[in-house]
Order: structure tokens, then sequence, then C-alpha cells
């Protein structure tokens, strides 16, 4: 949750000394400083260990002490996963997880999803995206105006058909 003061000069969200604590702070954040954290929040005690296997299975091995404000778009997209991954949940939800990233670390990701999948673990993507949907789900579910109007196995998977089930009108009650 964010807030955005309409008039950010009178009104800003950190003062100005916060701001320069907090910078300093994220200068020295690694990447395993940040893979790991959720797990530290929850007090895991094995937070580290964790982290350091979310970022080997997102690709980010080796690279545990670099720091976070190096990172390109792709691989913060990466990380992210890696910080969710680390918390080893049985269901992962992860919303437009490849937008405004490049197509080689879209197919990272897309690796990373079919891995989570095939070890059991149950991977909702919400995408506007219907190519990426269709290359990686096994089942989509089609929703227009908060309904849920299609469930759809891999089969009958064609953009054509998943645009008539987002698009369907609302039934207007009489």
């Amino acid at each position: 949750l964010t807030a955005r003061p309409h008039d950010r000069e009178q009104q800003p969200l950190v003062n100005r000394d916060e701001a320069e604590e907090i910078a300093a702070w994220l200068e020295d954040l690694g990447y395993l400083d940040d893979a790991s954290y959720a797990c530290l929040n929850y007090a895991f005690p094995d937070y580290k260990e964790r982290g350091r296997k979310a970022l080997e299975q997102c690709g980010l091995q080796g690279r545990e002490e670099e720091y976070i404000w190096q990172l390109s778009g792709g691989q913060t997209h990466l990380l992210a996963l890696a910080g969710a991954v680390s918390l080893q949940p049985d269901i992962l939800i992860l919303d437009e997880p490849t937008r405004g990233i490049d197509v080689g670390a879209k197919y990272e990701i897309y690796e990373i999803i079919d891995k989570l999948a095939d070890a059991g673990k149950a991977v909702i993507v919400i995408s506007s995206e219907l190519p990426e949907l269709i290359g990686i789900c096994d089942r989509i579910y089609t929703v227009s105006y908060g309904v849920v109007t299609d469930n759809v196995e891999k089969n009958g998977f064609t953009q054509e058909y998943l645009m008539k089930g987002m698009t369907k009108e609302r039934e207007v009650a009489a």
C-alpha cells in the first residue's frame, strides 16, 4: 500500500533526514539480504540458508553480496521472486510477473514457474498478456466484470476463445 500526496513539497511521505538514512541503508543491501528478508521477518532460524537456496532457484547464485542498487529491471523481478520463493510457499500468486522486462528475463521467470509447478507448488499467474498465459499455464480462468466466466484446460487455449470469456457482457437483471 502506498500513498502519494498531491503536494509532495508540503506533505512529503518521508522527511529529508529519514530519506537520507533509508538511502544509506539501501546502499549496503545485498541480494542475500533482500532474498532472505521475509524469512527473517517470520523469524525462521535458517533464513540465510533459505535466501541462498531461493537465489539459486532463481539463477542468482554467486551474487549474494552484490548490491541491489546495481540490478537491472529483469534482475529486480528475479530477486523479488527469490524473496517469495524463500518462504517456501505451497501456493504462490504472481501478479504480472514479467511486466516491463526483457525477453531473456521473461524466459528465466517462466523456467522458475515451471520448476515450482513441477515440484508440486501451485502457481497462480495473473497477467494481461495472453501469449504469456497460454505458454505457461495448465488451466486459465477468464474473468469479466469481476465474475469468473470460464475455466479452460490447456488443450482449449486460443487467444480468441480466451478473449470471448474476458469480454462477456455483464448479465443485466430483469
